[in-house]
C-alpha cells in the first residue's frame, strides 16, 4: 500500500470501529507478527514496522561476531547483508508485503478481524452493562435450540427459548419485541446479553413506563399473578381511596393499556383491584366472569358459575384458575349451575357476585 492509501485504510477502519488510529496500527502489527512468526519463520524472529511510507515491514538482526541466536543475530559475511540496510549495528531486511504467500495473507486478515471482534465485544459489554435492569427492544433474528437470538442494533441478545413456550406460534422472525436486560455475562473474550420477559421486573418497568402514578408510587403493584407468555394479572392498590386505580391504569379510551400491551405482546394483561377479603379478591381476579355462588369449606371453595362462562374461566387448560387458587391458597372446585341443579339434594344459594336480576334470568 502507498502512504496515502494505508493512512486512509487505517482512518476508515478506526472510524468504523470507533477506536483510535494508533489502536488499528497495533492490531495490524500484532496480526502480522502472530501470522508471520510461525512455521519456517521462527516465532523468535524480530520484526520492525513503519507506517510513514505505506506499510513497511523489516526483519531485523543484531550484527555480531559469533551467532548464539540465528533467528535474531547475523554476521557481516552473511549474504543477507546485501539485501538490507544497517543502522546502529542492526540489519533491516525488508519483508515483501506485496507478495506474501496466500495462506499468510489470509491468516493476517483473519487475525485482524478477530482482534477487531474482541474490541467490539468489550465495547458491547460496556454499553449493555450500563442498561442492566432496563427495558430494551430488538428484532427476533433466529430461533435456535435453546435461545432466540435478538438483533439489538449494536449487538445480539440471547432470550431463553423456554421462557416462551409458544414462540413459533405467536411471534415471527423480524418482529420487534421488548425485553428486560437481565444481565451481561462476560465469558472470556465474549459477552452475552441475556434478555428476559419472565422476570416480574419486566412488567413493573413496562407499567412504570406508561403509568406515571405507578412510578410515583401513587398506585402500588401489590402482586403480579402470571402465566408467562400467556397472561398476567396485575394486582394493584392505592392509599388514595378516591382514586379509580383500574381506570387510571387503563387510561382514557384504553390508551395506556394498549401501549403496555404493545410492549408485553403476546402476553395479555389484566388490571385487578386489590381486596383484603379473599372472596372479593377472587371475584376481581376472575372478572368478567361472575359467580352464582361461592361456598367456603375451610380451604376448599365450591364455586358455581353460569355454564356459558365456563370456557372463559377454564382458558389455557384451566391454568389461570389453578394459578388463582394457588395465589389465594384455596382449592377451587368449579361447577355450573346446571350441574348443581341436577343434584336434588343440593340447594343453590345465591351468594355470589351476580346481581339479583342476573341470577333470576339464569333461573328462567
Amino acid at each position: 500500500m502507498t502512504d496515502s492509501s494505508i493512512r486512509q485504510f487505517i482512518q476508515k477502519l478506526a472510524q468504523r470501529e470507533g477506536i483510535t488510529d494508533q489502536r488499528i496500527r497495533e492490531i495490524i502489527i500484532s496480526a502480522f507478527r502472530d501470522s508471520y512468526c510461525q512455521g519456517e519463520n521462527s516465532h523468535d524472529a524480530n520484526l520492525h514496522f513503519e507506517f510513514n511510507n505505506g506499510l513497511l515491514v523489516y526483519r531485523t538482526y543484531q550484527i555480531v561476531e559469533k551467532i548464539n541466536n540465528p533467528n535474531r543475530e547475523i554476521t557481516l559475511d552473511n549474504e543477507l547483508i546485501k539485501a538490507g540496510e544497517i543502522k546502529d549495528n542492526v540489519l533491516f531486511c525488508p519483508v515483501d508485503t506485496k507478495n506474501l504467500p496466500f495462506s499468510l495473507s489470509q491468516n493476517i486478515r483473519k487475525k485482524i478481524e478477530e482482534d477487531l471482534g474482541k474490541i467490539q465485544q468489550r465495547k458491547e459489554y460496556e454499553t449493555y452493562a450500563t442498561l442492566q435492569g432496563q427495558l430494551i427492544s430488538g428484532k427476533l433474528q433466529s430461533i435456535e435450540d435453546d435461545y432466540c437470538l435478538i438483533n439489538l442494533g449494536k449487538g445480539i441478545g440471547y432470550w431463553e427459548k423456554k421462557e416462551q413456550p409458544l414462540i413459533e406460534e405467536k411471534v415471527r422472525l423480524g418482529q420487534r419485541l421488548t425485553f428486560l436486560l437481565k444481565e451481561v455475562r462476560q465469558e472470556g473474550d465474549e459477552s452475552r446479553v441475556i434478555l428476559t420477559r419472565q422476570d416480574d421486573l419486566f412488567f413493573r418497568k413496562a407499567l412504570e413506563l406508561e403509568i406515571p402514578e405507578i412510578k410515583n408510587k401513587v398506585i402500588i403493584i401489590r402482586d403480579i399473578l402470571r402465566l408467562p407468555g400467556l397472561i398476567s394479572k396485575i394486582i394493584i392498590e392505592s392509599k388514595n381511596p378516591h382514586l379509580n386505580v383500574v381506570g387510571t391504569c387503563i387510561g382514557k379510551d384504553a390508551s395506556r393499556i394498549r401501549s403496555i400491551l404493545q410492549i408485553t405482546y403476546p402476553e395479555r394483561i389484566e388490571i385487578v383491584s386489590w381486596r383484603e377479603n379473599k372472596t372479593e379478591l377472587f371475584f376481581n381476579l376472575i372478572s368478567p366472569v361472575k359467580t352464582v355462588s361461592l361456598v367456603e369449606k375451610g380451604n376448599d371453595w365450591e364455586v358455581i358459575i353460569p355454564s356459558s362462562r365456563m370456557s372463559l374461566i377454564l382458558a389455557e387448560g384451566g391454568k389461570i384458575l389453578e394459578a388463582i387458587g394457588n395465589y389465594l391458597k384455596k382449592n377451587i372446585h368449579l361447577y355450573t349451575l346446571e350441574e348443581r341443579e341436577k343434584e336434588e339434594s343440593q340447594v343453590i344459594i345465591w351468594n355470589g357476585n351476580l346481581t339479583f336480576d342476573e341470577y333470576q334470568k339464569l333461573r328462567q
